[in-house]
């Protein structure tokens, strides 16, 4: 039979050592994956929030195409664009006129609600107003965050959103441009 050296096998010392290590090892992994994790999450808020404005400004594109130039006011207000304009409703054959909506604004205003928590109630609506009838386009715009300008024959939006996620804060900015299509006769 073989006897054994006092050198054969692992010492206790030397466990330990193996276990600190493979520790660490995990948990710089474990660091690793929950930030990779946490910013995967920001990011997909953030997606969710620039696709959120680009919709907003699309669908108001979708009606401003048809605006009426003749009516379509740009001014200021609260810090950010305001439009006001007609848009085409039907068509009265027997007259052979176009019947035009009543004036329908963008504009932005205080929100009464404290989105982020803050305890502060800093944050602004886009809203849509029509006939009396106004309706909350878009909650979480920042100060200044709707622009609007003509350049050409064309108008050119710009929408900034704001969000947070975990203390961090999130934009997004959706511009375009549109050129209105009617003119109504004087």
């Amino acid at each position: 039979m073989r006897r054994m050296s006092p050198r054969a096998g692992t010492t206790t010392v030397e466990l330990a050592i193996a276990a600190a290590l493979l520790l660490s090892a995990m948990g710089a992994v474990l660091s690793t994956a929950s930030t990779t994790l946490s910013l995967w999450g920001s990011m997909t808020r953030t997606g969710r929030l620039e696709e959120g404005a680009a919709r907003l400004v699309d669908g108001m594109v979708e009606e401003l195409r048809f605006a009426d130039r003749a009516t379509l006011v740009l001014t200021e207000a609260n810090g950010s664009a305001r439009l006001d304009f007609r848009v085409p409703v039907g068509f009265d054959a027997a007259d052979d006129e176009v019947e035009w909506s009543g004036i329908v604004t963008y504009q932005v205003a205080p929100s009464p609600f404290d989105a982020d928590a803050t305890g502060l109630l800093d944050e602004w609506q886009l809203l849509r107003v029509e006939g009396g009838a106004t309706r909350i386009v878009a909650d979480r715009v920042r100060a200044g965050g709707f622009t609007a300008s003509f350049v050409d024959d064309r108008l050119e939006l710009s929408l900034s959103l704001a969000g947070s996620d975990r203390g961090r804060a999130l934009t997004a900015l959706a511009t375009t441009a549109v050129a209105p299509r009617n003119r109504s006769e004087p």
